[in-house]
């Protein structure tokens, strides 16, 4: 009786399932299939609530405890074909008509697309709306800070590069930590990198744990700190830092578990007021530190919603700009063609640390290295 009951149950979700075109994550949350396309899905809503809103007068679900438990693991565990599992594929972004690859920087027109193709978001708007926008409030960002466009746009190029996988397309080991005052837009652009992943995020913050912490965000997008903990070495200590940037093969304890080991491939962003706060100088190697010195005289209290509405053209500008990057020096070591704005504060951030001696040294040879690149 519960048996059938049960199946009754799921039987009902399924077909509704299908009908409202909807997929589940691993993550137990629903994407409901945006009206016109094959290619675009927004989240809807956890699963168990979608049950209960469902089966809010349903006979067979209210008359035993254990028949919504069991009928959510099946739903879980099992690939059913109304409701399957979704795949999201990073490299494209969606629109109106067509898609973008974020890889080759180039459109396919609508008609054209693949047919199991998901892409990683959606914005409801044509592709020569959104090419044609300017970033006007995310580029006062870096004009508000810098009159070099090199640096302006290395750092861009870098937060392009934070839409894939480490080590997928160049061999450069490091990651961009934004330091700098209050109200200079750090936190809008780690807020803009968790909606260029549709909040498919992990957050290294103050409750981070220090034992299963890095298995409980392994399988993110991204990795973001809006403001990086004063005693980030507790949490992540420098060897295990550089690991991750290098993209390593780790080992990652799982609460209940076996250990997790496998390759890290998750891209990584830092933003805090201050350089991170590290003993050892090896992360200075890892780290390109974009500082944000210069008070903003103008505090714009919706820029953070205005930045997002131009989040179609930062991505596609960001990814065209680590394209061309990436084409010319994948294979270079980045302290030898990044702008030596970057080596300067390499040296700041050495300094910070007690590593005074050390960071002369390493300048030096720096600057050396320049001299002979420019011969």
């Amino acid at each position: 009786m519960l048996r059938r009951k049960v199946t009754n149950v799921r039987n009902l979700l399924l077909k509704t399932a299908r009908l409202s075109k909807l997929k589940k994550t691993n993550d137990g949350i629903l994407y409901k299939q945006i009206e016109g396309v094959s290619y675009g899905y927004e989240k809807y809503k956890k699963l168990f609530s979608w049950m209960q809103d469902v089966l809010m007068n349903n006979r067979d679900a209210a008359s035993h405890q254990n028949i919504m438990d069991r009928v959510k693991k099946d739903l879980l565990q099992n690939d059913y074909e109304e409701l399957s599992l979704l795949h999201f594929n990073n490299d494209y972004i969606g629109f109106k008509d067509g898609v973008f690859n974020l890889v080759e920087c180039e459109f396919t027109k609508k008609e054209e697309v693949e047919k199991d193709l998901v892409c990683r978001k959606y914005f409801d708007m044509n592709f020569e709306e959104a090419n044609e926008k300017k970033s006007v409030y995310f580029d006062k960002i870096f004009t508000d800070q810098f009159e070099d466009e090199g640096v302006i746009n290395f750092t861009k190029m870098m937060i392009g590069r934070s839409c894939f996988e480490v080590g997928r397309f160049d061999k450069w080991e490091c990651m961009l930590s934004i330091v700098g005052k209050a109200a200079t837009g750090k936190s809008v652009i780690i807020n803009l990198v968790v909606a260029m992943n549709e909040k498919r995020v992990g957050a290294i913050s103050d409750g981070f744990e220090k034992k299963f912490g890095l298995s409980q965000i392994a399988n993110e997008n991204a990795v973001v700190a809006d403001e990086l903990p004063a005693d980030i070495e507790r949490s992540v200590p420098a060897k295990k830092l550089t690991e991750l940037i290098r993209g390593d093969i780790i080992q990652m304890p799982v609460k209940y578990h076996q250990d997790l080991i496998e390759k890290w491939k998750v891209p990584m962003i830092f933003a805090a007021m201050d350089f991170p706060q590290y003993k050892s100088s090896i992360v200075a190697n890892y780290i390109i530190i974009t500082e944000f010195a210069k008070e903003v005289q103008q505090i714009n209290c919706t820029l953070k919603k205005m930045v997002e509405n131009e989040l179609p053209i930062i991505m596609i500008n960001c990814c065209k700009m680590y394209k061309e990057y990436r084409e010319k020096f994948k294979d270079v070591n980045v302290w030898k063609f990044c702008p030596y704005y970057f080596v300067e504060m390499r040296h700041k951030f050495l300094l910070a640390m007690g590593f005074e001696y050390a960071t002369e040294g390493c300048i030096i040879e720096k600057k050396i290295v320049r001299e002979k690149e420019v011969e």
